[in-house]
């Protein structure tokens, strides 16, 4: 769907919306439920990068060459690579991006829960402190 776009015009709106997301968000919402918040975040972050990845009948075995006559020509070998360049490099673009907010998702998920499990033990801290 966006593989004709520059995979830049997609990450780009996406960070934009994540940032703005998550600063409203923040100061808005509980600790546990901006967790869900950012795994939904990442989850439309998924979903925008398998949109971004090329048509997959340019990577099949149907386009293949099925004789020498296909590629005879210069021009046609030319034509012939250049379309599998195109979604090879596409492919290590949707990669890069997808590794890249991995990372970052995982750790700021990981963030989160360790904020949770602190606040818990917190309001454990103090709950048994009150009992004495």
């Amino acid at each position: 769907m966006f593989d004709d776009i520059d995979i830049i015009w997609v990450v780009m709106p996406y960070v934009l919306f994540y940032v703005l997301v998550v600063l409203i968000a923040r100061t808005r919402i509980p600790l546990l439920t901006m967790l869900q918040v950012r795994l939904g975040l990442f989850s439309l972050f998924l979903v925008l990068m398998i949109l971004a990845l090329p048509n997959t009948v340019s990577l099949s075995g149907a386009a293949y060459p099925e004789s020498i006559d296909a590629i005879a020509s210069p021009e046609k070998t030319l034509k012939f690579l250049q379309r599998y360049n195109e979604a090879t490099v596409r492919n290590s673009e949707v990669l890069h991006w997808s590794l890249f907010f991995t990372a970052v998702f995982f750790f700021s998920i990981i963030n989160d829960i360790i904020k949770v499990i602190k606040s818990a033990d917190l309001e454990v801290e103090t709950g048994d402190d009150s009992e004495k």
